[in-house]
């Protein structure tokens, strides 16, 4: 039994008197497995298929139409895959690296990656999970093996980091509990990427494979992962008094049914989230009876990430420079002409700004840091319209205004049905008659 059980299990000893013998307190601790806590499923509780993983043959799997990829790599076309429960005990077991190491390219085709993107993997990991050697092979050529102390999840796209034991010690066993008889039928389409050299002699500009895509049967969005959420099946049981996961009290049942992240709605844990994280944990292990506070935590239980955070303590100089025009009292349109950029890229660094200095608005800034006040210019369409009244037709007013024609045609639409005319003569009649009897 993992230690964390084991304190799970010593704080239930201590609270369990006091919360069995109290009806409101149970019962406020059981409504908490229909909160937003214990309704997401943790990322650590679901199989997960990727659709680039390279053992997803017509050996292993059933794929429909089968010359969609039999066929050379640039001609493949859309297919659908048929995961059933053999296909997901091969895909998503763990693997763990032969003693005293193992080649590179025979990690790479147990993960079901290239051997290029293992050796990306390498170069972005640390010591403590790869450790490339080189050693002599065959005709003394230079052969680069792997040896990993922690087991390599396929599922995991990053550095192929396995779950942690502290979601309890049947996670490494995932892909067994997979459902007996289960068989669902997703759509996979090709990605292609641009070759400039043309290096395959094809017609076709978008000649190499880049990679597969999974159609999510929930939402029909294009994502690289589908999950499978398993039940809760590492939850301890503390109480005698608690139902089966089937019953309205009892934990949330996941769908049974292969989907992305956002629709089985995913939550991501890892250590760094130290100040959440532990009441996270605690709360679904012990099924929502428990709270984090009540649990000892243990010393090794550190803030850490698993991907280096890299600050960037350097200066930006063009936020700044958008900074000091609009203390000056600019608009948007006036600061991407004078530095030469998009409005949208002016939009985004005054934001920034905005929160740097927790304000609101550009007249904020303006007043927190003594600058000018922006003159807010006369809308558009009311230039329009005051141009229409001086008898220009569309397209003078598109040049004065530096427009184009069919942006005028908008906002003189949007005049007329405000005001309830046909045209301009309408328009005109309309305004002048309001204009003399306010004389």
């Amino acid at each position: 039994m993992h230690p964390l059980e084991q304190r799970s299990q010593a704080a239930w000893k201590v609270h369990r008197a006091r919360i069995e013998s109290d009806p409101d307190e149970y019962a406020r601790r059981i409504a908490r497995r229909r909160s937003a806590t214990l309704t997401r499923r943790p990322r650590a509780w679901c199989l997960a298929i990727r659709a680039s993983d390279r053992r997803i043959t017509l050996m292993h799997a059933i794929i429909t139409p089968e010359h969609a990829v039999t066929c050379p790599p640039h001609l493949t076309m859309p297919h659908e895959v048929t995961i059933d429960t053999a296909l997901i005990q091969r895909l998503c077991r763990p693997w763990h690296t032969g003693y005293p190491f193992s080649q590179r390219w025979w990690l790479a085709k147990q993960l079901g990656v290239s051997e290029s993107r293992m050796v990306a993997t390498i170069r972005r990991s640390d010591r403590s999970h790869f450790w490339p050697e080189q050693i002599d092979g065959k005709r003394h050529r230079k052969v680069t093996v792997v040896s990993s102390p922690r087991d390599l999840d396929p599922g995991y796209a990053w550095k192929f980091h396995a779950p942690m034991l502290h979601w309890g010690t049947n996670i490494r066993r995932l892909s067994e509990h997979a459902p007996k008889n289960f068989e669902q039928t997703i759509r996979r389409i090709p990605v292609f990427r641009y070759d400039p050299h043309n290096r395959r002699g094809g017609s076709c500009r978008f000649t190499i494979l880049f990679g597969y895509r999974w159609i999510c049967p929930g939402c029909k969005r294009r994502v690289r992962t589908i999950y499978y959420p398993m039940p809760g099946f590492c939850t301890l049981r503390l109480s005698k008094l608690d139902v089966q996961p089937g019953h309205p009290d009892g934990m949330p049942e996941p769908p049974r049914t292969f989907a992305c992240s956002r629709c089985h709605d995913l939550c991501y844990f890892e250590l760094a989230t130290k100040y959440w994280g532990w009441n996270y944990l605690v709360s679904h292990l012990s099924g929502g009876l428990l709270y984090g506070r009540e649990v000892a935590k243990p010393d090794w239980w550190k803030g850490e990430r698993r991907r280096i955070f890299n600050k960037r303590n350097r200066a930006a100089p063009r936020r700044q420079q958008v900074q000091d025009l609009l203390l000056q009292g600019l608009a948007y349109p006036q600061i991407a002409s004078q530095m030469q950029i998009s409005i949208r890229t002016v939009n985004y660094q005054a934001t920034k700004i905005y929160a740097q200095h927790n304000v609101h608005s550009h007249g904020e800034l303006a007043a927190k840091l003594h600058g000018i006040a922006p003159k807010h210019p006369k809308p558009r369409q009311q230039l329009v319209q005051d141009l229409l009244l001086q008898g220009l037709r569309n397209q003078d007013i598109a040049n004065r205004m530096k427009v184009e024609r069919c942006t005028i045609r908008y906002h003189a639409g949007r005049i007329y049905k405000a005001h309830a005319v046909q045209n301009r003569q309408e328009l005109i009649q309309k305004l002048s008659k309001r204009e003399a009897v306010s004389v």
